[in-house]
């Protein structure tokens, strides 16, 4: 459909029931565009591309990319470049020439030649009659693919994002004699080491966190709707996927591999400050007054204790199963009150500071159309003191003062905490306004960032793979995904070679420290 010019109604004419019924044409138009574009992806059609104006604030990208880490050094772990000198003679050198030196031209190049390695293992025999055997070298023990050739699997899949027939087919080229089953194997069996690694990395990086940032994005499992929920600091990036998008499963990720609960007084003034019954909140205060503390080492445990507190109603059970989880993860290492960072999701949202994204509140502004000339000429000078506002936040961001923290409370308020402009732009104002707390978190907590676009750059690494395998459909498949995605990113943001780790690891050299060490060193020695 063709937008509507709507200077071509006489001012006159353009009355507020006008606007009104121009906005109501406009968002049923946005819903037909939705319905036909889902259509015709059922369809198996192309859908129309998403061409993204610019933002408030473009990503930034260091010049050095992935090639520097924070020391200006090669990333921990890349393999050292074999140096290798070739002298070459003139074809032909006519008789009386005089040696003059060289003239020097260098190249790099690659050799990956497959290789099949037959270990012949001596055997002796003691004078006891006991068998001595020779052992296999590190690394290769586990099957009868080397470690170098799982390592450039995992790096080809995982880190070059590959499907998995492209990375069979590379390999069959280069001669490796390998099923598909096989292939399938090597990139989702025996990850275990891997998993317990990246857990303790994603612990530390939340103890070591001066802030946290999280989103998510779906993840179908066995054809079946699913979350892949991204928890990510400075120096760590986690990605978890589950069946379910809530609170109580944010609040598990925190949580981590632990899974008891704990009812304490942090608990309680979480559950009142959530509005659960005055009943259940008199049973529990009984509880705690007599105990103080009670801990319970598993769900079958919790859910018997409340069925034994004749507590079944469905928010309060909610309530108060996110209130005992939030109190074991304080107790196992979150920092209690830290920002955590976020677009205005609800399920992230656990206490007052929690701060909010810049950029997705703009956008709200960004996607209005406007139905008059006045509501276009008002949206562009309300976009322009977003900026403004925006540019002043990071320059406080910087240099922190009480009288700049008042000056730019008052600046929010009087862009924001007016009517009357028009009924689409008063709907934003009101929106935006009431969002004021986590809007301004940074006059509270200067170091953190005023948008969530690192988070949402480590998220996009999960929507690529979706896009380029599909959904999971095995526990190990997507416990895989999760596993090396966090390490490949996590390795990154640490200024390691994703591959000279996988191979580290694999080839058992030892070389690199474990993730959560380097985390932690890196944390404390700051910028």
């Amino acid at each position: 459909m063709k937008e509507f010019d709507s200077s071509l109604i006489p001012p006159d004419e353009l009355t507020p029931l006008v606007e009104m019924l121009l906005r109501v044409i406009q968002n049923q138009q946005e819903e037909i565009d939705k319905l036909k574009e889902e259509i015709s992806k059922l369809k198996g059609q192309k859908g129309r591309p998403k061409i993204k104006p610019s933002s408030l604030e473009k990503a930034k990208r260091s010049r050095d990319g992935t090639k520097r880490n924070r020391n200006g050094e090669a990333p921990l772990g890349r393999r050292k470049v074999r140096k290798e000198e070739r002298v070459i003679e003139p074809a032909h050198i006519p008789e009386g020439s005089r040696f003059k030196g060289y003239k020097t031209y260098t190249v790099q190049d690659l050799l990956i030649q497959a290789t099949e390695i037959t270990f012949k293992l001596k055997v002796y025999v003691t004078p006891e009659g006991q068998l001595v055997r020779g052992e296999l070298p590190k690394g290769y023990s586990s099957g009868h693919f080397g470690p170098e050739l799982l390592a450039h699997c995992l790096q080809l899949y995982h880190g070059g994002f590959m499907t998995q027939p492209a990375v069979l087919e590379y390999l069959r080229e280069q001669g490796v004699d390998i099923s598909a089953g096989q292939l399938h194997n090597i990139l989702t069996e025996n990850t275990e080491d891997f998993t317990q690694e990246m857990e303790a990395t994603r612990q530390a990086g939340i103890e070591e966190s001066s802030h946290l940032h999280a989103d998510d994005t779906g993840a179908r499992h066995q054809g079946e709707n699913g979350v892949c929920t991204c928890v990510s600091g400075p120096l760590f990036c986690y990605f978890s996927s589950s069946k379910s998008k809530s609170r109580l499963n944010f609040l598990e990720i925190l949580r981590g591999t632990h899974k008891d609960y704990i009812l304490d007084e942090g608990a309680l003034i979480y559950a009142f400050e959530h509005e659960i019954t005055i009943s259940s909140m008199d049973k529990l205060d009984s509880v705690l007054d007599e105990a103080g503390e009670k801990r319970f080492r598993s769900k079958k445990s919790w859910v018997r204790f409340l069925k034994k507190m004749k507590i079944s109603g469905e928010k309060d059970v909610r309530i108060l199963s996110e209130a005992a989880v939030l109190a074991s993860a304080i107790h196992h290492g979150l920092p209690e009150g830290i920002p955590i960072l976020t677009d205005a999701a609800p399920q992230f949202y656990l206490w007052t500071s929690h701060a909010l994204c810049w950029i997705h509140e703009e956008r709200h502004y960004r996607k209005l159309i406007p139905v008059s000339n006045h509501e276009r000429d008002e949206l562009d000078k309300i976009r322009g003191q977003i900026w403004d506002l925006y540019e002043e936040l990071k320059a406080f961001s910087a240099a922190p003062s009480e009288d700049k923290r008042k000056e730019l409370e008052a600046m929010f308020g009087k862009i924001f905490k007016r009517s009357g402009v028009t009924d689409g732009l008063d709907e934003l104002l009101k929106n935006t306004y009431s969002r004021m707390k986590g809007l301004l978190q940074v006059l509270k907590h200067p170091h953190i960032p005023l948008h969530n676009n690192d988070c949402e750059r480590d998220i996009r690494a999960y929507v690529k793979r979706r896009k380029i395998s599909g959904t999971t459909r095995s526990a190990a498949g997507r416990r895989a995904r999760d596993t090396f995605l966090s390490l490949q990113k996590t390795c990154l943001k640490l200024g390691i070679s994703f591959f000279g780790y996988i191979r580290d690891r694999l080839c058992q050299l030892n070389e690199i420290p474990p993730l959560n060490e380097v985390l932690v060193e890196l944390a404390r020695a700051g910028p």
